[in-house]
């Protein structure tokens, strides 16, 4: 450093011991007024001149700096309310995204129809589930009163229009109640058998 710039600046500390933070930029300012004007003579009045000068650029320093640091804050108060804002954000987005994304509830596979119910239905029969001895059974009834079990008619072994119950029509009692077991005998109506059932 040259010895008028350092002399220069030790006259700026006496009188504002703060622009020593300031002193690389001081000193290159003072270096470039120095260089345009090399042959001043440095008196009194020059540096009086140089320190005037000196301090009006430290105090748009300051003025800048103090700018700087205002804006600073603004962003970080606005860095805040940015921050909140993400985080309400992400407080409602989170459940919504997990909820679209949740796993499908598991969906039961689809029941196959019955063959020997379908079989029932297309043969023209209706289907009439009743329990016996063995439990729950499946009777394909057809329009002229026959009926079968639905498996047995969907393997053949039994044929529309057969009775597996006895025929007991004309015997002058209408049975309206029957069992249904092979043999019994077949439930009686004013339509199946008018001449029991008046």
């Amino acid at each position: 450093m040259d010895k008028r710039v350092k002399e220069i600046l030790e006259d700026l500390y006496l009188i504002d011991r703060s622009l020593r933070k300031h002193q690389n930029e001081l000193e290159k300012l003072i270096e470039k007024l120095l260089m345009a004007k090399p042959d001043v003579e440095i008196d009194e009045v020059f540096k009086a001149k140089l320190r005037a000068e000196l301090l009006d650029r430290v105090a748009e320093l300051k003025a800048k700096k103090a700018l700087f640091w205002n804006f600073f804050n603004f962003q970080k108060f606005s860095y805040v309310h940015v921050l909140s804002l993400f985080l309400l954000c992400a407080l409602l987005i989170v459940p919504v995204v997990y909820y679209l994304n949740r796993p499908a509830p598991a969906e039961e596979p689809p029941m196959l129809a019955n063959p020997a119910s379908v079989f029932c239905e297309e043969q023209g029969g209706v289907l009439e589930h009743r329990m016996v001895e063995a439990g729950q059974k499946g009777f394909c009834i057809f329009e002229d009163g026959s009926e079968c079990g639905q498996w047995d008619f969907f393997r053949g072994e039994c044929q529309k229009g057969e009775r597996f119950c006895k025929d007991m029509c004309g015997d002058g009692i209408c049975q309206e109640f029957v069992c249904m077991a092979l043999g019994c005998p077949c439930p009686e109506t004013k339509e199946t058998c008018p001449e029991d059932c008046k």
